[in-house]
């Protein structure tokens, strides 16, 4: 239960980024999750790449994938940007379904193997439950300290004014890829 809660607070600290920061809706997290799982267990699967690389891997392209359709989604604004992220979502959704020979439909993956740490393996709960919990831990903090905005002063706006678009809220965005 408690590797669920460390996977939940994984998602939930996208969604307050994204929601609470930015003030913008999301349906489109529970696409990438899903091609974030599916696509690591299949390179550890099919490819035989170790679990904790391929982790790694589809965690950086889901960050390309995120980053291309954030620079067209993002731009619509109230239902539109719902409509969007939820047909994301669902097409996600659907593919992962219909292609059985790739995914193994509704069952999901057999087999797939733990993760290593060098002569430890992390399928024991007592392990892995450190390791999630460290990842998860880490990625919460660096959320908090480096992808927040800053705290209000006198000559910046107060939280309680509306907050501006997406992309000028959220400081780690704006670092790597502004919008004209």
């Amino acid at each position: 239960m408690a590797n669920f809660t460390a996977l939940n607070v994984l998602t939930v600290s996208g969604l307050v980024l994204l929601i609470g920061y930015a003030g913008e809706i999301s349906l489109g997290h529970a696409g990438f999750w899903a091609l974030g799982a599916y696509g690591s267990a299949l390179l550890s699967l099919r490819l035989g790449i170790p679990p904790l690389l391929s982790t790694l891997a589809v965690v950086a392209g889901g960050t390309l994938l995120a980053a291309l359709l954030g620079r067209l989604i993002l731009r619509l604004k109230g239902n539109y940007l719902v409509m969007a992220t939820l047909a994301f979502n669902l097409m996600v959704y659907y593919f992962l379904v219909e292609a059985e020979g790739l995914t193994g439909g509704p069952p999901g993956l057999p087999g797939i193997p733990p993760y290593r740490l060098g002569p430890y393996v992390l399928s024991g709960d007592p392990l892995f439950y450190y390791f999630l919990w460290g990842v998860t831990l880490a990625a919460f903090f660096s959320f908090l300290t480096w992808c927040t905005p800053e705290r209000a002063g006198p000559s910046r706006p107060s939280p309680r004014r509306p907050r501006p678009p997406v992309w000028g809220s959220l400081p780690c965005a704006t670092r790597f890829w502004p919008l004209p």
